[in-house]
């Protein structure tokens, strides 16, 4: 039997984004709700009692724009719905756009070795609305 290659980047992406998260509690949906992940805050090794939800999208073919101001990932329409709309926690939606590139999560792993104390971590988005 054959693994598809979606699958290896499903399983890839999900070993960057635990590892982007590791000193917080990362539980995964057992169900596909239209969520991956359940994140909880840990701040200075103690429970915040804070959440938000992930939906990790994994894929090695997704481009820049031609201007490179965006990335544009397919998303169904009923998932975009409920993560905008139903679910009542912060939601957000990750994007690994190239799990192929091991020398990515190899640094991210070194970065982590030479900042162990580091507990924030910073997130970028960029959006446009219409």
């Amino acid at each position: 039997m054959k693994r598809p290659e979606q699958h290896e980047t499903d399983s890839e992406a999900d070993v960057i984004f635990r590892a982007a998260f590791a000193k917080w509690a990362v539980t995964p949906s057992e169900r596909d709700y239209g969520w991956d992940y359940l994140v909880e805050f840990f701040k200075e090794h103690e429970s915040t009692g804070m959440f938000f939800t992930a939906q990790l999208k994994g894929s090695r073919h997704t481009e820049y724009s031609a201007d490179g101001s965006f990335i544009s990932q397919a998303l169904e329409q009923d998932s975009a719905d409920y993560l905008a709309r139903q679910l009542q926690q912060p939601t957000f939606l990750f994007l690994e756009r190239d799990t192929t590139r091991s020398e990515g999560a190899r640094n991210a792993r070194e970065r982590r070795r030479e900042e162990p104390d580091r507990s924030d971590t910073n997130l970028k988005f960029t959006s446009e609305r219409n």
